[in-house]
């Protein structure tokens, strides 16, 4: 059992990020988000005089790295000859019985088992003498070499899984656009948005009015794609508000962000629930009431569109903080089918995005599942589960 050590970090020259005739080094941060087995080195590097600076030892080839605080359990296999920093308990390897790779496996599936005998108040830390102390359940060399190509299979699987999961939310997004696009095609006349609808800015509140309970004030901060979020919400006195009634919002209105409206979740348009009221429009957000030619949810499907989208988008000043005008969201054309082709339209339209919604709840859980998958296909290895023979280990998971 090796540990570790950090030169003094004031003194320049213990470190170089300069790897040809470094000493490479690792501290638990290096293998944040490490999933391969083996590692070669970390963000830096020891000088020689850097190593003799510290307790630091050069582990060689086929060590196994295991993190002891902050946090406990990230492991990896030294491919090169490597040191670490106090953070690691490293075990080199003393008989041939044990295969690197299959100890690397174990470490992995035992990280409760480790943090069991970790202590301290502060945080937890696993001591030299107690990871010292670990059992590891010891099966026939060509068992252990088994159970690392089987597990490794399994993760190459996890692996692939992975990244079609990761390409699923690109998609999922596609189709929401082509469902609402397909769902506005059709032979019918275009209008204005501020034909249809009449687009009100909010009112510029002083901030200095601002309280910490009242009437809530909708501001361009609180207004996501789809949704309102008041994580960071602001109020008026209930007697100030009297005083703007005219920018007081309904159950049902449809707001838009002026400020940013485009964000790479969407754009930043929704409706408000009647469990949000009382609430006022605020400058740099705009309501648009429709008139008799369009409901409104046939109007809030178009909103949602690339076309109108890319509307916005074109026409969007400043670089820092990107601005769209009322003229703006007005000026944008939509097709203008009866009002009884909207409400089919609408229907037609909910009926997909809620078959889409239900696969984007699926995507999710998916990649819980995926993420349990390892751990689940490490557990039943030293169970002796994957078929073969495993030692048992007094006191491992």
């Amino acid at each position: 059992m090796v540990g570790g050590g950090t030169p003094r970090t004031g003194d320049p020259d213990n470190f170089t990020s300069v790897r040809a005739g470094a000493i490479a080094w690792l501290t638990p941060a290096d293998l944040a988000g490490h999933e391969r087995t083996y590692v070669t080195h970390g963000a830096r590097h020891l000088t020689p005089k850097g190593l003799r600076a510290s307790a630091a030892r050069l582990l060689p080839v086929g060590s196994v790295v295991l993190s002891s605080r902050a946090p406990i359990g990230r492991c990896a296999i030294a491919a090169a000859p490597l040191c670490t920093s106090q953070g690691f308990r490293s075990f080199v390897l003393r008989t041939p019985e044990v295969l690197p790779e299959y100890l690397h496996l174990y470490l992995r599936a035992a990280t409760r088992y480790a943090h069991s005998l970790a202590s301290g108040s502060t945080f937890k830390e696993l001591s030299g003498s107690k990871a010292a102390a670990m059992w590891v359940p010891v099966a026939p060399i060509a068992e252990q070499a088994r159970i690392v190509a089987r597990v490794g299979a399994a993760r190459a699987r996890c692996a692939r899984a992975q990244a079609l999961l990761d390409g699923a939310p690109a998609l999922l997004a596609r189709l929401r656009h082509a469902i609402l696009d397909a769902g506005l095609r059709g032979p019918w006349a275009l209008a204005a948005v501020g034909d249809v609808a009449r687009v009100q800015a909010g009112f510029a509140f002083k901030s200095a009015w601002y309280r910490d309970a009242g009437v809530r004030l909708l501001r361009g901060v609180n207004v996501a794609p789809q949704r309102t979020r008041w994580d960071d919400a602001v109020y008026l006195e209930p007697g100030r508000a009297r005083e703007h009634s005219r920018y007081s919002l309904s159950a049902g209105d449809i707001v838009i962000a002026m400020d940013r409206p485009l964000i790479a979740e969407g754009l930043k348009v929704c409706r408000i629930a009647a469990d949000e009221l009382p609430c006022l429009l605020v400058q740099r957000v705009a309501r648009l009431i429709v008139g008799d030619a369009v409901s409104a949810e046939y109007l809030y499907l178009y909103l949602q569109s690339r076309g109108f989208i890319a509307h916005l988008d074109a026409r969007a000043t400043g670089t820092q903080l990107p601005h769209v005008s009322a003229d703006d969201i007005a000026s944008a054309r939509l097709p203008v089918p009866p009002l009884a082709e909207q409400r089919e339209i609408v229907q037609a339209v909910a009926r997909r995005l809620g078959r889409l919604a239900r696969a984007t709840q699926l995507h999710a859980g998916l990649r819980g599942a995926l993420a349990d998958v390892e751990q689940a296909v490490l557990a039943r290895a030293f169970r002796g589960e994957l078929g073969g023979e495993v030692c048992s280990a007094r006191g491992a998971p």
